[in-house]
């Protein structure tokens, strides 16, 4: 389990981005002061027994998934258990600066990411790894990067490569178009190569959430510790065990308001912030879910995360000037037992 919960964190780290989503954005605009570090949430309250009792007895039901055994480790001689990974992704900001003096536009910059990964991952026994299996496989990884600047009128400038991966346990070999090693890198530094192609705060943020069950799975820890952890994140929790078990996180407004305080903190001067009276948010769309599935054998079917955001940021100072920021994220990323 050490090995392959760690490529499905890799995968997790590397990818969760989101996908371009088609569907039609939620017409409700929530707009607040951006003054609190955290806003109320409808959807459950942390002062309420009968919520934490509710909550508490969901969780009993986690500890009846046995991940070893879930990821289809047998004593039999030729087990085996492959996965399918697969994730198409999109990330972009925008960042509009205008002076109301001269109602002309001073600066403007548009940042973005699509990124498509398909990876088939096998497990086999290897007694040396924590709970007795060890991951490879190979795929392939797609990088697209677009910025525009110094105005909206410039002309769009987009910068792409694409990959092969090979990996075996914690090693992995990047490949040429020919299919040949390349380079050589090991998780970490694997994980670190990607986040400097991809050059976001808002997408390592997203994905060290979203990476909370793989990562602490991968350090031993039981299934419902790392639930656990999300729910303090700022997760409601619903499980349905009438076929099987299906489990799924759904982030509150409380997750979306601190990681906008980080989001914001990053693109606005921080000698800016104590001068601005007022900073509206609107929020479009703010879906971000992550699903487990396992089937009335409690063996591993779907690891899922659905994430559709999209978020105004304005913020003016009267007669001086205005800004405005939308930052969008969206799409699914999935790891799939075949």
């Amino acid at each position: 389990m050490k090995h392959s919960w760690k490529i499905l964190f890799m995968i997790g780290m590397t990818t969760l981005v989101g996908c371009h989503s088609n569907a039609s954005l939620n017409s409700n605009l929530t707009s607040s002061n951006f003054i609190n570090d955290s806003f109320s949430s409808s959807t459950v309250s942390a002062s309420s027994s009968s919520v934490a009792e509710t909550t508490n007895s969901k969780l009993t039901l986690l500890e009846n998934i046995d991940i070893k055994k879930a990821l289809g480790v047998t004593k039999e001689a030729n087990w085996s258990f492959a996965m399918h990974a697969l994730g198409n992704i999109e990330t972009a900001y925008s960042f509009d600066f205008i002076s109301l003096i001269s109602n002309q536009e001073l600066f403007y910059t548009k940042v973005g990411s699509n990124l498509y990964i398909e990876d088939l991952l096998g497990l086999r026994e290897n007694e040396d790894s924590n709970l007795g299996i060890d991951c490879f496989g190979k795929g392939l990884i797609g990088i697209e990067l677009k910025y525009t600047l110094p105005n909206s009128d410039a002309k769009e400038t987009i910068k792409d490569f694409n990959i092969g991966i090979e990996h075996d346990a914690d090693w992995f070999y990047i490949l040429n178009n020919n299919e040949e090693v390349i380079e050589q890198k090991n998780l970490n530094e694997f994980k670190n190569y990607f986040n400097d192609k991809l050059n976001s705060r808002l997408t390592r943020l997203l994905v060290d959430t979203a990476s909370v069950i793989p990562e602490s799975l991968a350090k031993g820890l039981d299934l419902r510790f790392a639930v656990e952890k999300l729910l303090d994140l700022g997760f409601v929790i619903e499980i349905n065990d009438t076929s099987g078990l299906v489990i799924h996180l759904q982030a509150t407004t409380h997750l979306f308001s601190d990681l906008l305080n980080d989001v914001l903190e990053e693109i606005i001067p921080t000698e800016w912030l104590q001068y601005l009276p007022r900073t509206d948010i609107e929020y479009h769309a703010n879906q971000f879910d992550i699903s487990l599935v396992f089937d009335e054998q409690g063996i591993f079917k779907k690891y899922i995360i659905t994430n559709d955001m999209d978020f105004g940021i304005t913020f003016t100072i009267r007669n001086l000037f205005s800004c405005s920021s939308h930052i969008f994220s969206g799409g699914t990323f999935s790891i799939t037992s075949e």
